[in-house]
């Protein structure tokens, strides 16, 4: 088992690499998207409250709200291309992340604004988030969007959410919380709501799935209400792999899926149709309760689930990354396996419950880096690995 002070020496050794931070708002930058065209791979940006314009993320830095909650994202039309005609307008509207393979992007305690604005010949442009390709974690961020999905995952992302909410606009009609396309999503913590309609609008389900993975703890997902008939929670078509543990999940069905790659542990279902089913069972998922953000100078605490009385080994690294091992590990590797170590062993007591804590250091230095943890647990082939936990360190 590694200690504490082991963590805290790896930590200082992982930001010994020259990394820039620079501020928007008054006084310095007046927009993210400033600040973006003069960073590089691995810089930071601190955001002082007040609403901004979309942007684009086009390499790997951390974008971090000074307070969490303060910072908004909005569509702003001054930044339309001068000569953008009808094709152009019909991919306008998102802030998108479009990251370059082997690097990650962060972004804490950003609010994504759903607002409307009409464009050039009266077309309606829609402000939500697309996540193109790249690794890209969202920690306590809020989405919204009228008439789209909030947050939509393209087939070449591997995005993580902690504490996260992603609810289209009332009355927005047919847009689900989240649209994954053949991507990759972990997450931990979070809501996720399908659109609830008027009279007139249909709804949305609350995650739809084609193809790609999906890797739940702990999340709440509903799929949209109204008078028209309502969506599932959570819908996997084509090939795609979910896991869900310990989430509730509610909806015309709580769960639609096609093939076996469904399978829940632990979680409730409400459903509001008929004929809906329950996915397979098997052996135990481990899930996870992050609880809290990872705050310097203070105790990080998440609460593994699994079998009674089973051992929980929890494993560190200081970035994340994709590994599927099949027939070895159920679930990815979220974390990077290269140079990964052993940061606890928790056994968990007769309900399943497997508490840890790690003191993480005051130091400033430390500001801005990464720490990311997975838990392994199973008495047998293949082994259960948890969603991952952790993240930018503030």
């Amino acid at each position: 088992m590694r200690t504490i002070p082991v963590i805290a020496t790896l930590l200082l050794g992982s930001c010994l690499l020259a990394q820039t931070t620079r501020i928007v708002g008054p006084g310095a930058f007046a927009q993210i998207r400033d600040a973006l065209a003069v960073s590089q791979p691995g810089d930071r940006i601190h955001v002082q409250p007040g609403t901004y314009a979309h942007f684009t993320v086009t390499r790997g830095v951390t974008i971090r709200a000074l307070q969490p909650g303060t910072v908004s994202i909005a569509f702003n039309a001054v930044y339309l291309p001068p000569t953008c005609g009808t094709l152009c307008l019909a991919t306008e509207g998102p802030t998108r992340f479009s990251v370059p393979a082997g690097q990650d992007a962060n972004v804490i305690g950003i609010r994504f604004v759903g607002n409307v604005v009409n464009g050039p010949l009266f077309t309606p442009i829609r402000h939500r988030v697309q996540v193109d390709s790249g690794r890209v974690h969202f920690d306590g961020c809020e989405f919204a969007a009228a008439g789209l999905p909030p947050l939509t995952i393209a087939q070449a992302a591997a995005v993580h959410l902690s504490a996260c909410n992603s609810v289209p606009n009332s009355g927005a009609g047919a847009a689900n919380g989240l649209t994954l396309n053949g991507g990759s999503l972990s997450a931990v913590g979070c809501t996720i709501q399908g659109a609830v309609g008027s009279s007139s609008l249909p709804v949305g389900a609350g995650i739809s799935a084609t193809n790609g993975t999906l890797h739940l703890s702990d999340c709440l997902v509903s799929g949209g209400s109204g008078l028209l008939p309502g969506q599932q929670g959570v819908g996997i078509g084509g090939t795609g792999t979910a896991w869900l543990s310990d989430c509730a999940v509610d909806g015309s069905c709580a769960i639609a899926w096609t093939g076996a790659g469904m399978r829940t542990d632990r979680c409730t279902f409400t459903d509001t149709g008929t004929g809906c089913q329950v996915p397979p069972s098997g052996p135990m998922l481990l899930g996870v309760d992050q609880l809290t953000a990872p705050l310097l100078g203070a105790a990080f605490a998440p609460v593994w689930r699994t079998d009674p009385n089973a051992a929980v080994a929890v494993f560190a690294n200081f970035r994340r990354s994709r590994l599927d091992v099949p027939g070895v590990l159920e679930q990815p590797v979220w974390i990077d396996a290269n140079g990964a170590f052993v940061a606890a062993i928790a056994l968990a007591d007769a309900s399943g419950v497997a508490p840890t804590s790690f003191s993480l250091p005051a130091s400033p230095a430390l500001l801005d880096s990464e720490l990311w943890l997975q838990g392994l647990s199973g008495a047998a082939l293949p082994w259960q690995l948890s969603p991952p936990v952790g993240g930018v360190l503030r």
